[in-house]
């Protein structure tokens, strides 16, 4: 069933040497939004440097 919620993003930042724990991370707020989004009416974003962003485009300075 359909539902409102308040989207909160949640920045995932750490160093590049941590892939796995970033993405035990994004598995928590998955696992939290399946259990509370609904009834909260609230749902994590997991947002992170390697989905959110792009390479600077222009030339250098």
């Amino acid at each position: 069933m359909a539902y409102h919620a308040t989207v909160i993003p949640v920045m995932i930042a750490s160093p590049g040497d941590v892939a796995e724990e970033r993405e035990l991370i994004r598995e928590i707020i998955h696992d939290w939004n399946d259990v509370n989004a609904e009834i909260s009416n609230v749902m994590l974003a997991g947002i992170g440097w390697e989905t959110h962003s792009s390479p600077e485009l222009g030339t250098r300075p």
